[in-house]
């Protein structure tokens, strides 16, 4: 499969490495000195477990991540309505797990602020 993550910190390349190490097509958008790092070295994860590297694409091109089977969403909620504008996704899913009611609604309303017409659904 072909997967985007959009912010590559600790929680987006987890995942993002996770799923490229069990040979998933992963790109990830990152800027400055993450996107620098993840170019020359690739990605490494350091799990209690252990480490490993994953091989990962990283671009800051919107053009360039093209279409992708998933894309992780992995930022900071003040940077919601960016990321949701950078990619331009037409549909696709949200899961916030420890978020309760409140917080739940009050991300819903940052996403239908974000986008041109938002179809949101609870589930």
């Amino acid at each position: 499969m072909k997967i985007v993550v959009l912010g590559a910190g600790a929680v987006g390349s987890y995942y993002g490495g996770q799923l490229a190490r069990v040979g998933h097509d992963v790109t990830c958008f990152a800027r400055g000195e993450t996107l620098a790092a993840l170019r020359a070295r690739g990605l490494e994860v350091r799990t209690p477990e252990g480490a490993f590297h994953a091989h990962v694409t990283a671009t800051d091109d919107r053009e360039a991540l093209g279409p992708a089977d998933w894309t992780i969403l992995a930022v900071k909620s003040y940077s919601l309505a960016d990321a949701i504008g950078r990619v331009g996704q037409t549909e696709f899913a949200v899961v916030a797990p420890g978020t309760d009611a409140v917080g739940a609604v009050k991300l819903a309303e940052r996403f239908r602020h974000a986008m041109p017409t938002p179809e949101l659904r609870a589930g």
